[in-house]
């Protein structure tokens, strides 16, 4: 039996694939999870965000989910995927 995710998660990888070359410099992932993606994108640095309560072991900082723990200009690129359907 297949996973029923598997074909929408593997289209969902080559797409994230075919656009992570036009994000560079210092990258922000958030929602990162175990930044599964991370290995994707020529990033200086790639940090990784989730919210506090996370069960996620990779990310880098916690936040409250109300303000990102950054100013605006420590990012080049902003990542995110598989996120907005958790944010009420």
């Amino acid at each position: 039996m297949v996973n029923p995710f598997y074909f929408a998660r593997k289209a969902l990888y080559r797409n994230i694939a075919a656009f992570a070359p036009v994000m560079h410099g210092r990258i922000l992932d958030v929602g990162c999870g175990s930044k599964p993606y991370q290995e994707l994108f020529g990033a200086t640095e790639y940090i990784g965000l989730e919210i506090e309560g996370s069960v996620s072991k990779d990310a880098d900082y916690l936040y409250a989910g109300k303000v990102f723990p950054f100013n605006d200009e420590d990012f080049d690129s902003v990542f995110s995927s598989q996120t907005l359907e958790h944010v009420f």
